[in-house]
C-alpha cells in the first residue's frame, strides 16, 4: 500500500522531503520533528483527497468514466461568435415520431401556442391561455378552462401538472388567482392571489410541479420592483415551503430619471432525472433544487464578454443605447438529457437584430467533450421533412424534445417533388411522413414532431 501511494507524485514529494527532514534534525529534537513528520504525511493526504475533479479533454476520460449527476460541472465557452458546426439529424438523434393533433370545431389552435406537456396518458397545450387535452394519440378530449370571470373561468399564464394526483393548476393572467382542475376537466377551487403578500410585488411568471405534487415558481420583476426570490416552493393549496432568496436584489429603475423600464424575466425551472434545476439570471451558475427545497450549484456556464446585469438595467433605463451591446455574448439557458447538457447562447449585434447568431453547444457529461457554436437550424436528413431549430423551450423530458409544425408550413415545403428528390436514411419513415402530410389540411391543429436524442 505504501509503495502505491509513493507511486504518485504529489506523495513522492511529500514523503521524501518528511524523511529528509526527520534525517536531518532527529538528533536535535526528534519529538517535534517527528510531528513534523506526521503532519507533513497528513498535508499530503488532505492535498490528494480534496482534489476537484477537473473537466479533462476527451482523449485523457476512458470509456468507465461517466460525470455522475452529483458532479458539479463547470463549462467554459470561447465567446466566438462564428458558427462552429452544422449538425444533422443522425448526428443527435435516435428516433423521430409524429402525432398530428385532431381538429374539430370546438379545438382550433392555431398559431399561438406556448406550452406542450406530455403525461402518461395525456397530452396538455395551451393556446391563446386555454389548456387543450389530448390523449397520447392526439385525439381531442376536451378544453380544460375557459375564458371569464366566473368560477373556474381564466385566462392562462402558466401551469402545472401533477400527474400522481391528477391536478392542473392554471394561474390567471389578470387576477393572478390560481385555478384548480383535476385530469377530467372538473373545476375544484379557486385560490385568490397567493403571493399578494408573500414576494414583495414579485409576480410570478413561471410554474410546475415536482415528483411530490407541490409547486415550484418563478417570479417577474416589474419596473421599481425587487426580485426578492429566485423561486418559491409551496403546495396545492399555496402554503409556502421555501422562499429561495436571490444573491443579488437589484432595482430596475434608476432612482430620479422617471423613465420606462422593461421587466425583467426569470428563466424557468426545468427538470432533468427527477431533479429541478434553476438557471439564475445574469449569473453563470445552475442550481438543483434539493429534497428540502434549498438550492446548491450544479452547473456553472463561463461565457466571455457577456452582457452585464448593469448593461442591461442602463440600457432599459436609456442611460446607454442598445447599440452599445454591440458584440456582447448572452447566455439564454440550458436543457439537458442523459447524455448532453445542451447550453443555449447568443452573439449579439443588437442594433441590428437579423445579424444576430444563436448558438446550442453540448457538453457531453461522459466524456467531457465540448462541441460549440452549433447552428440551432438542425436539417432533416432522417426522413426528409422539416428542418428544425434546436429551441431551449422545446425539451419537456429527459430526452425527448418536441417541435410543434404547422400543417400549412409542411404543405408549403413537403410536397410531392420534394419527397421524389429529397435523400434520407430511412425511406420507410420518409413514406410514412408523406402520407401523414397528404391526410393535411392547411389550417389544421399542430404536429408534433418528437426528437428521441442520443
Amino acid at each position: 500500500m505504501l509503495f502505491d501511494l509513493i507511486k504518485n507524485s504529489q506523495w513522492r514529494v511529500t514523503v521524501f522531503l518528511g524523511i529528509f527532514i526527520y534525517l536531518f534534525f532527529m538528533k536535535k529534537n526528534r519529538y517535534s520533528i517527528s510531528y513534523i513528520l506526521i503532519a507533513s504525511i497528513l498535508t499530503g493526504f488532505i492535498g490528494c483527497s480534496g482534489k476537484v475533479k477537473e473537466n479533462k479533454p476527451e482523449a485523457l476520460l476512458g470509456e468507465e468514466e461517466v460525470f455522475d449527476d452529483d458532479t458539479l460541472i463547470t463549462v467554459q465557452l470561447s465567446g466566438s461568435k462564428k458558427y462552429g458546426h452544422t449538425f444533422k439529424f443522425t448526428d443527435i438523434v435516435e428516433q423521430v415520431d409524429y402525432i398530428p393533433l385532431e381538429t374539430t370545431d370546438d379545438c382550433l389552435i392555431g398559431n399561438r401556442f406556448q406550452l406542450i406537456r406530455f403525461t402518461e396518458d395525456y397530452i396538455f397545450m395551451e393556446s391563446g391561455g386555454i389548456i387543450f387535452q389530448f390523449n397520447r394519440q392526439g385525439k381531442f378530449i376536451r378544453k380544460i378552462n375557459r375564458h371569464g370571470q366566473g368560477p373556474g373561468e381564466c385566462y392562462a399564464r402558466c401551469s402545472g401538472f401533477d400527474e400522481n394526483n391528477r391536478l392542473i393548476y392554471i394561474l390567471d393572467n389578470g387576477k393572478l388567482s390560481l385555478n384548480i382542475f383535476d385530469f377530467d376537466g372538473q373545476y375544484i377551487k379557486t385560490i385568490q392571489n397567493p403571493f399578494s403578500d408573500a414576494s414583495d410585488g414579485d409576480s410570478p411568471s413561471h410554474m410546475g410541479c415536482d415528483s411530490k405534487g407541490n409547486i415550484l415558481w418563478t417570479c417577474n420583476t416589474y419596473p421599481g420592483i425587487q426580485m426578492m426570490y429566485k423561486y418559491i416552493a409551496t403546495n396545492g393549496e399555496c402554503d409556502i415551503l421555501h422562499q429561495s432568496p436571490n444573491y443579488t436584489v437589484y432595482e430596475l429603475k434608476e432612482k430620479g430619471r422617471g423613465v420606462p423600464v422593461y421587466a425583467m424575466y426569470s428563466y424557468p425551472i426545468y427538470e432533468y432525472n427527477s431533479c429541478n434545476y434553476y438557471p439564475y439570471t445574469y449569473n453563470d451558475t445552475i442550481f438543483r433544487i434539493n429534497d428540502d427545497y434549498s438550492s446548491s450549484p450544479a452547473r456553472i456556464i463561463h461565457i466571455p464578454n457577456r452582457v452585464t446585469l448593469e448593461e442591461y438595467k442602463k440600457a432599459c433605463n436609456r442611460i446607454i443605447d442598445w447599440s452599445d451591446l454591440d458584440g456582447k455574448n448572452d447566455f439564454s439557458g440550458i436543457r439537458e438529457n442523459r447524455q448532453h447538457v445542451y447550453i443555449y447562447h447568443s452573439h449579439t449585434v443588437s442594433s441590428d437584430s437579423k445579424k444576430n447568431n444563436h448558438f446550442v453547444t453540448l457538453y457531453n457529461k461522459q466524456t467531457g467533450k465540448l462541441t460549440e457554436n452549433i447552428n440551432r437550424l438542425i436539417e432533416n436528413d432522417w426522413d426528409g421533412g422539416m428542418d428544425v431549430a434546436l429551441e431551449m423551450y422545446d425539451q419537456k423530458e429527459d430526452n425527448k424534445m418536441y417541435k410543434l409544425l404547422q400543417p400549412f408550413k409542411m404543405k408549403e415545403k413537403l410536397t410531392d417533388s420534394h419527397f421524389s428528390t429529397v435523400q434520407a436514411k430511412y425511406p420507410d419513415a420518409k413514406e410514412k411522413l408523406q402520407t401523414i402530410v397528404d391526410t393535411l389540411n392547411e389550417d389544421d391543429n399542430p404536429v408534433i414532431m418528437i426528437l428521441t436524442l442520443k
